[in-house]
């Protein structure tokens, strides 16, 4: 079975066991990564040319049980932007404006009005698969390298003086 034909059956998942969440693999990211010109649509998303990427090539961004899909999308989407960096990269003064958020994919950090947005043009996407109740289905699809996530166990330090 070729990769594309898995990506088909891990949609074809994802849409009959959590539907709501279908939706949210299409349209305009409502952060990070943006898909440029237009949202991404079904037919898109299921006409891209998906390649499996090992875990190990995506070093310590790559999480236990998932598997990791990448695509071309130069052609689709030309003004595709990869809004994410790693925290090392952002400036002093970015960084007091960083908050921690809960977003669709659990938490987060978020730099409002963040400046490193649309700088970086990407031409290839990510999908990335997992498992529901016992199913492979579709995380999160993405322009750009997938980054490593906040860890659950991060150290939250009081303030006391």
């Amino acid at each position: 079975m070729t990769d594309r034909a898995l990506v088909d059956i891990f949609l074809d998942n994802t849409q009959r066991l959590i539907p709501d969440h279908f939706k949210t693999l299409l349209g305009e990211r409502p952060s990070g990564s943006q898909w440029g010109d237009a949202g991404m649509t079904e037919n898109v998303l299921r006409s891209l040319y998906w390649v499996e990427v090992m875990a190990s090539d995506l070093g310590s961004a790559a999480q236990p049980r998932c598997r990791y899909f990448m695509a071309n999308i130069g052609e689709q989407f030309p003004n595709a932007t990869a809004g994410a960096t790693s925290i090392d990269q952002l400036f002093d003064d970015q960084l007091e404006h960083v908050r921690l958020v809960k977003g669709p994919h659990g938490l987060g950090l978020v730099l409002p009005g963040g400046d490193f947005v649309g700088t970086d043009l990407v031409a290839m996407a990510y999908l990335i698969v997992g498992d529901h109740e016992g199913h492979p289905v579709v995380f999160t699809v993405h322009p750009g390298k997938p980054l490593v996530p906040l860890p659950k166990d991060c150290a939250v330090k009081a303030i006391t003086a």
